[in-house]
């Protein structure tokens, strides 16, 4: 079970579960600070520019930092459902092939079966011919005994 799949693996559910969460929180964060600023508009404006003075340009480096984190956990998740992607059409391929090498075997053991049925027809003629041959070869040897006696 990966990040973007529950135990079913579906990842569709677990997104939903994920946003729906983050949105909650962000509404609920969201509604504070506005019902704070209705309440202490000068508070809110002072504990702003308190931080920003304060972190200074640490403010903007940890900003842009999140920028990129985000852009490159995105990145990651495309590249892992890419992969998922991947390992399924070689899985698909696999089977594929081992399906036509099933067929394969299967017609193999047709035509030796066929060929062993014919092998075997071939041999009994070829038995009752020699034993024909023999049969005619011993009474053409008692005909030219009786003959000559």
């Amino acid at each position: 079970m990966t990040l973007s799949t529950n135990a079913n693996g579906n990842p569709a559910l677990l997104r939903s579960v994920l946003m729906t969460t983050g949105a909650s929180g962000g509404c609920i964060v969201g509604y504070l600070l506005v019902a704070a600023f209705r309440a202490e508009p000068k508070l809110i404006v002072e504990s702003v520019v308190r931080v920003l003075s304060t972190w200074g340009p640490l403010f903007v480096i940890v900003l842009v930092g999140m920028i990129y984190a985000n852009r490159w956990a995105e990145a990651g998740v495309r590249a892992i459902e890419k992969n998922a992607e991947a390992q399924q059409q070689l899985a698909t391929a696999v089977t594929e092939f081992t399906h036509k090498d099933d067929q394969r075997a299967r017609e193999t053991e047709l035509v030796l079966d066929s060929m062993s049925g014919a092998l075997q027809r071939i041999s009994a003629q070829q038995s009752e011919t020699h034993n024909l041959v023999v049969s005619l070869s011993q009474q053409m040897e008692d005909r030219a005994r009786g003959a000559g006696a």
